[in-house]
């Protein structure tokens, strides 16, 4: 699965731009070296020892150090997509559908040990690309992956505005978690979409959310 923004040929670190095996695994590489390290500590040199390589082929396949960083990033939420769209070819409703982005992504970041290190030791490394006045690119192409999905269920207005409140809800998530709230667990997802989401699509009655 490819997801762009553009109807151009996506480039080195885009969203979409499908890397050679090589520059893969220097992405790779780059990721763990972050899991153990950060982004402030990680050079090119640990890059390059750790994906197998020399120094100046980092520089000659990935780019720059930067490069490297932001490319790997932006692969690893390609991956994300990749991994939640099989998730996603045999739902059963709305419902589901929901339960199963939320899960999924949050599923998906726990379990990324790069992730985990930068939320708990460099938050400042993630808080601006994902702050809500920043994350253009980070809207779009989730908007581009999810809208095709919730149009089996909604209208095109209501696809667009629901996948951006999974992203916002995602997001929120992940920056500030709720004690209590695991939203990998299903039926925890479950329970947020019922009370929170679908009444705003389709209004219950306080009696039928209570039973929810």
């Amino acid at each position: 699965m490819t997801v762009t923004t553009t109807n151009v040929a996506p480039r080195r670190g885009d969203i979409g731009y499908e890397p050679a095996p090589l520059e893969a695994r220097i992405h790779a590489a780059a990721l763990a070296c972050i899991s153990r390290t950060g982004v402030g500590a990680v050079t090119v040199d640990d890059i390059a020892e750790e994906a197998g390589v020399g120094r100046a082929t980092v520089y000659r396949v990935a780019g720059s150090r930067s490069d490297v960083v932001l490319g790997a990033a932006r692969h690893e939420f390609a991956r994300l997509l990749d991994i939640l769209e099989p998730q996603l070819e045999d739902v059963q409703d709305l419902e589901d559908l929901l339960v199963r982005v939320l899960s999924g992504a949050a599923d998906f970041m726990a379990a990324s040990p790069a992730a985990q290190y930068l939320l708990e030791h460099e938050p400042e490394v993630v808080l601006p690309p994902l702050a809500f006045d920043r994350s253009t690119l980070l809207f779009e192409v989730s908007r581009a992956f999810l809208v095709p999905h919730l149009k089996r269920h909604l209208s095109e207005a209501d696809a667009s505005r629901v996948a951006e409140w999974l992203v916002r809800l995602s997001v929120s998530h992940i920056l500030v978690p709720q004690p209590g709230l695991d939203l990998a667990d299903p039926a925890a997802s479950g329970r947020l979409v019922r009370q929170f989401v679908l009444p705003a699509l389709d209004p219950l009655s306080p009696s039928e959310i209570l039973r929810s």
